[in-house]
């Protein structure tokens, strides 16, 4: 846990040899139930880009999520992380001067129900569609089962992935908009 670190910045993919796969799928497949699928098709990349931007928008533009990140996940001032064991640093996440004010716009309420009346906010999907488009590989977490139990284990799953990667010299960016709609299914 303690080398557990994520990596946001854009760079060019680089091949993702498929026995670095096994690895992480082994310790994937250490809790019972949960599997790994690699993706590293730049056309199967791009549909989950759309996807996850998606899903990211529609997490900012509900009211809940929308509350759940702005005022719990995400920290806009180095103090403020390391005054809590957890949260977003904002510098953390590799963004664009205008990136940083369009989340910081994105951040008042008010403005977000303007934008949802209107049927905007294309602009928020960018953020994680950007950074998957630009992956090498995405690596998928399954449960065979559903409910909270198995999203339980799908995050301690995600966590020995996550681990493993990083001893191994891997650099990880977790999506998580996706995480969050599950209870929607």
């Amino acid at each position: 846990i303690g080398i557990r670190c994520t990596n946001r910045k854009i760079t060019e993919p680089q091949p993702f040899p498929r026995e670095n796969f096994q690895k992480l799928d082994a310790a994937v497949q250490s809790m019972a139930g949960c599997s790994a699928q690699l993706v590293t098709q730049p056309e199967k990349l791009a549909v989950l880009a759309r996807l996850c931007g998606s899903a990211e928008r529609l997490r900012l533009l509900n009211p809940i999520g929308h509350r759940e990140f702005f005022e719990n996940e995400l920290r806009w001032s180095p103090e403020t992380p390391q005054g809590s064991t957890d949260g977003l640093d904002l510098a953390s996440m590799e963004l664009s001067p205008s990136n940083i004010v369009g989340l910081k716009v994105a951040s008042d309420r008010r403005a977000m129900d303007l934008i949802d009346q209107w049927k905007g906010g294309k602009g928020l999907e960018e953020i994680s569609g950007k950074a998957i488009r630009a992956s090498s590989a995405v690596i998928l977490i399954c449960t065979s089962e559903e409910g909270a139990n198995a999203r339980l284990d799908g995050g301690r799953a995600v966590e020995r992935l996550w681990m493993s990667a990083n001893a191994a010299g891997f650099s990880v960016h977790p999506i998580s908009a996706p995480i969050f709609m599950t209870h929607m299914l």
